[in-house]
């Protein structure tokens, strides 16, 4: 009973773990650039003042002061547009955040799985239907 009781509980473990895997942090418009090139994360979400919403691969600087998108998706009112790079004036981001994985979570998952595998192992080498 009680090895029953562990499997349901390191399956719903790893089940509720799979959505906590990524966290969303928020960047300070100003210091975008610096703080995403030293971390050097993808997955990043530009909004402009007119609403207007990026999904881009990497955010640099220009010479110039404003924001050098790569592989970029461009949604405005529902309508998509794909680019390889697309510029904006810095004065014109509203918000950045990026996705970053969170190490404890998935090493949690890890050893719930590898948890889990050694209940199952135990658990077929000492069935009753040997």
């Amino acid at each position: 009973m009680t090895r029953r009781w562990v499997g349901v509980g390191l399956t719903l473990l790893m089940l509720l773990t799979t959505g906590a895997c990524m966290r969303t942090m928020e960047v300070n418009p100003e210091d975008a650039a610096a703080e995403l090139a030293e971390s050097g994360v993808g997955n990043i979400r530009i909004v402009d003042k007119n609403g207007i919403v990026y999904l881009a691969q990497s955010l640099t600087e220009t010479e110039e002061g404003n924001y050098l998108l790569e592989t970029v998706e461009r949604i405005d009112d529902g309508v998509s547009e794909y680019f390889v790079d697309a510029t904006i004036p810095r004065d014109d981001v509203v918000s950045v955040h990026y996705s970053k994985v969170n190490t404890w979570v998935v090493a949690g998952m890890v050893t719930a799985t590898s948890l889990f595998m050694v209940w199952l192992y135990y658990k077929i080498n000492t069935s009753v239907f040997d």
